[in-house]
């Protein structure tokens, strides 16, 4: 018996599955970790609120302008007993030791759903759409040069 024929039930219903069905789930798979719907709720407690002030400039006035842009909160979270911690911003002042919900990847607690979290995978997303940008471009070239008039 060769390895080729050591394959498990499992394995051979996912290899005989049509592709239109491999691919839908492949997508809603893809879908579901995007938006997070298979990540866990728990608390954070907020540990630091500190307000945020920007400078917007004044084409009237010819001059910059101090704005209040709301306040950026550290907070902690724990799960299966270890403490990580993430940085949001808030429209409105949390105090210390105030809680509120998050959602945290099963897979890699460090990653929760606000904005210091999210950075990772969104340059993960511009470098894949600039690939994508940068093939399409390759093929209207080789389309135009070697095929087209």
């Amino acid at each position: 018996m060769s390895n080729d024929d050591n394959f498990d039930i499992e394995t051979l219903r996912c290899r005989m599955r049509p592709l239109s069905v491999r691919i839908r789930e492949s997508l809603k798979d893809w879908i579901n970790g995007v938006l997070h719907r298979d990540w866990v709720e728990v608390d954070a407690e907020v540990c630091d609120c500190t307000p945020i002030h920007r400078s917007v400039f004044s084409t009237l006035r010819r001059s910059t302008i101090a704005q209040f842009g709301g306040y950026a909160v550290g907070f902690i979270y724990v799960v299966q007993s270890r403490k990580y911690q993430g940085i949001t911003n808030s429209p409105v002042e949390l105090q210390e030791h105030d809680k509120f919900a998050i959602r945290y990847n099963p897979k890699h607690p460090e990653e929760n759903n606000t904005f210091d979290s999210e950075t990772s995978w969104t340059v993960t997303y511009t470098i894949y759409f600039t690939i994508i940008l940068f093939l399409f471009l390759v093929f209207l070239y080789i389309g135009k040069h070697f095929y087209g008039k």
